[in-house]
């Protein structure tokens, strides 16, 4: 059977080796030329836990992490009962020797003896084992998935000799059990070349192809992918990258090396963003770009450091004592997360602002198949110099039209204070009325600037009389649970904002004409965007929420919209 659309999970314990696997199985369909979407979850706990990894394959593009599971593999009896109820109808269990099914669920079970068939191989190995099974039922080429084992484990002969052997043992299992299956699944791709690459390492990407040359960082879940490929990747670029003490000190660096003429970047999740404020509140006074990425994850607190929310909408855009500018921007997919960083460091540049990038957990850590990023095709933006010497009179924060003033390079031209404290266009502390109005209306003016770039994407029937907005994450199952009604005869527009602070209000005011309700989904608990569009603009939506550490599925915003749509 050639099949279209397949969702896969994997599941077990930490130590099973479930990473691996799924690592393995999504890249040699993406070498297959097919689209992938994944989500995974993994213990807050340095040992034990529960480990789980879903992989959506689609010869179209795969938007979402899928609803229903197609095949469930299970390495214990826990797991299995665990993630039985995710099972569609119809779709088969795969199982270690010993474990029973549920009833009802028998006709679907295959068993492969994952302990038997892995010893011998030095440790254990039942997660290859089970790749080769796997692969082989599924179609896989052998070929493929044998040299992605090899260029994972080619520096450690013994280890890649042991590996191989684990693949080849599942993979004639299944080729000896065969009669046993009433028919193997297969995917068929195309030729289109694709890249396969996480959220974070994307945003890597991106903040390099813009110019990014320093990078400081303190480790945290879920931002500390971007430290580690910074450090594997910037210095070929001749950029340098620093891990710090904390966060503070992180933020501090960044701004340091901006202020001498070097594009910086920082990551972190929302505890370590708590301890940003202040400093965020100082780029904004001392106008000095920067661009802080805030992958959020469940909180307040520690939270749950290894499960997906989007609660730090509002901390985004207040953090910080006083009213200070900044533009916050939230990515929607592994290639926006490419784009929409090179976005965020040309604003920044431009407008001498920090610029927040809004991720989130199942974001940063998603594996997709994206078509190769051409950064030669991408306008770099680099900030407002001097043109030529300047003197004594020269005015560092001089209004302007646009509020962006001449910012020089220490040690080139011009001699200025850039301090936190108020003060007039030389830069010199002032605290008179008259300079306090002038500045912080230059400061905010440049937000007017701002929000002539569109940064919002529409889909859906334009008359449909039910909108629904989202950020972040949420496109993809908003964008399907959208289609699935329009087959259904029910017409819905939708809206993804990827810039939050400013807000797109004109484009958001011409949307919300006509509609009879609006509904905001969203990752929290408060409706935190659904509460913004209503301060800023006093629109009424109806909010969709979820706060369990889970991203939507397109099946659950259908359900929900059906019952607005009866109310409305």
């Amino acid at each position: 059977m050639t099949a279209t659309d397949m969702v896969v999970r994997c599941a077990g314990e930490a130590g099973d080796g479930i990473i691996t696997l799924g690592d393995i199985f999504v890249k040699a369909y993406v070498r297959m030329g097919l689209s992938v979407f994944t989500f995974r979850s993994y213990p807050t706990e340095v040992r034990g836990g529960n480990v789980m990894y879903q992989i959506r394959v689609s010869a179209n593009q795969a938007l979402s992490q899928g609803d229903k599971v197609d095949i469930l593999v299970a390495f214990n009896r826990k797991e299995m009962e665990s993630h039985i109820d995710s099972l569609a109808p119809g779709g088969i269990l795969i199982l270690d020797q010993g474990i029973a099914p549920p009833p009802g669920r028998a006709d679907k079970a295959l068993y492969v003896p994952l302990s038997q068939l892995s010893q011998g191989f030095g440790q254990e190995r039942r997660n290859i084992v089970m790749l080769g099974f796997l692969a082989r039922y599924l179609g896989m080429e052998e070929a493929v998935v044998r040299g992605i084992i090899g260029g994972r484990f080619a520096k450690r002969e013994e280890l890649l000799r042991h590996n191989i052997g684990a693949f080849k043992v599942g993979w004639e299992y299944c080729a000896l059990k065969a009669w046993l299956y009433e028919r193997p699944l297969r995917m068929v791709g195309t030729a289109q070349q694709r890249l396969l690459m996480s959220g974070n390492e994307a945003m890597v990407l991106g903040a390099i192809a813009a110019g990014c040359r320093f990078f400081a960082g303190y480790p945290i879940t879920p931002a500390s992918e971007i430290l580690e490929y910074m450090a594997e990747v910037l210095p070929r670029f001749g950029g340098n990258v620093l891990q710090v003490e904390d966060e503070m000190a992180a933020l501090a660096s960044v701004i340091g090396a901006s202020f001498v003429g070097t594009k910086a970047m920082t990551a972190t999740s929302g505890p370590g963003f708590s301890l940003m404020g202040e400093l965020i509140g100082f780029a904004s006074m001392a106008e000095i770009p920067c661009v802080i990425v805030d992958s959020q994850r469940v909180g307040p607190s520690t939270g749950i450091p290894t499960s997906t929310e989007q609660s730090d909408l509002l901390l985004a855009i207040h953090a910080s004592h006083g009213e200070s500018p900044r533009i916050v921007l939230a990515p929607s997919t592994v290639e926006e997360c490419f784009s929409l960083t090179m976005d965020a460091f040309n604003l920044s540049e431009a407008y001498q602002l920090p610029v927040i990038i809004l991720s989130d957990l199942a974001l940063s850590h998603r594996l997709e198949a994206v078509p190769p990023f051409d950064p030669s095709k991408a306008m770099v933006v680099d900030r407002m110099t001097p043109m030529a010497e300047v003197d004594d009179t020269f005015m560092r924060f001089k209004v302007t039209e646009t509020g962006v003033s001449v910012m020089p390079i220490p040690g080139s031209s011009g001699i200025y204070a850039a301090m936190g404290i108020e003060h007039d266009e030389k830069g010199f502390p002032g605290y008179t009325p008259e300079i306090r109005l002038r500045m912080t209306e230059k400061r905010f003016g440049k937000l007017d600037h701002v929000v002539t770039h569109k940064f919002i994407r529409t889909f859906g029937d334009p008359e449909a009389p039910i909108g629904i907005i989202g950020w972040g994450s949420t496109e993809g199952a908003i964008i399907e649970a959208v289609d699935t009604l329009a087959k259904e005869g029910i017409s819905v527009q939708g809206l993804q904002l990827k810039m939050l602070c400013p807000l797109p209000k004109e484009e958001l005011a011409a949307f919300a004409e006509g509609k009879k309700a609006i509904v905001v989904a969203e990752l929290n608990h408060n409706g935190q965007c659904a509460s913004l569009l209503k301060s800023d603009m006093g629109l009424e939506t109806k909010s969709i929420r979820k706060y369990v550490g889970l991203p939507f599925t397109a099946g659950e915003l259908v359900e929900r919209l059906r019952g607005v749509i009866q109310v409305a």
